[in-house]
């Protein structure tokens, strides 16, 4: 049995070996998201190495060319945002550099 204290939003609870955190509580039950996958580490998409979090460069991608974009780093291109967007992936500060060389995605 979990307390009514520790339900309050934010706040992470394990249920059954998940991680859970509370978005919202209240008399009629409570509203959770995993958060599971905060537990895990980011890897480096090229490399596959375990990433330190206050060094990942990332980089959206177009699905269609491969073309990259470093995330905060200039103007977007026009499609980054739009559909053509495969979305963001993480990398290393050695492996952005090649990517960055490449002007395309690397992968492992």
């Amino acid at each position: 049995m979990i307390s009514k204290k520790r339900l309050t939003p934010g706040a992470n609870v394990k249920i059954n070996g998940y991680t859970l955190q509370v978005v919202k509580a209240g008399d009629m039950g409570v509203e959770v998201t995993s958060v599971e996958y905060l537990d895990e580490p980011e890897h480096c998409t090229a490399c596959e190495r375990e990433l330190n979090p206050e060094r990942i460069v990332w980089f959206e991608m177009n699905a269609r060319t491969f073309e990259v974009w470093e995330e905060n780093k200039g103007t977007p291109p026009a499609w980054a945002g739009t559909e053509d967007s495969q979305g963001c992936f993480p990398y290393g500060p050695c492996c952005a550099r090649k990517v960055r060389k490449a002007g395309r995605a690397i992968f492992a």
